[in-house]
């Protein structure tokens, strides 16, 4: 099968099988320059990606540089959740070795509030500031519209707010 494989409506699974078995090694070669640990899993969301939003393929343009650039921002996203997780697991070992007696009052009001929101509202929050998830992905993961989850996630942040004033 040539580089110019396209994606069709008929027979997209075995396109892309044939694809990834083609280009597999240096995608995942590629996803290893960003990511050495979880190439192949990059690889394989990759492609996943692919099926979900083939038809927004131009085909015009080659499959394999289509699949390249998914797999780089694959990457990318990646790399900026770990980074954001990374700071949070940072901050969450400085706040736990604060005890209460030396936490500033802000601190302690922020706590409060924190614990003075509602489970899906805190559940919210936490899944877009603190794990980095996108209002499409708490959507799906609560089952609710994303709307909702950008509603909550800023009933919080307003919430917050009126704390720290």
């Amino acid at each position: 099968m040539s580089d110019r494989t396209r994606l069709s409506g008929g027979g997209v699974i075995d396109e892309l099988r044939v694809t990834y078995e083609l280009h597999g090694p240096r995608l995942r070669a590629l996803a290893a320059q960003y990511t050495a640990e979880d190439a192949e899993d990059v690889v394989q969301d990759a492609f996943v990606r692919a099926l979900q939003h083939a038809a927004r393929f131009r085909r015009d343009a080659k499959l394999s540089t289509w699949l390249y650039r998914i797999v780089v921002n694959e990457c990318i996203s990646r790399y900026r959740k770990r980074r954001r997780r990374e700071r949070a697991d940072r901050q969450w070992r400085r706040d736990e070795r604060m005890s209460p007696n030396r936490m500033s009052a802000d601190a302690l009001d922020v706590r409060a509030a924190l614990r003075s929101l509602s489970p899906p509202v805190y559940r919210a929050l936490i899944l877009h500031h603190v794990i980095g998830h996108t209002h499409d992905e708490i959507a799906a993961i609560m089952r609710i519209p994303v709307g909702t989850s950008k509603w909550r996630v800023n009933a919080a942040r307003r919430r917050l707010r009126g704390t720290a004033c």
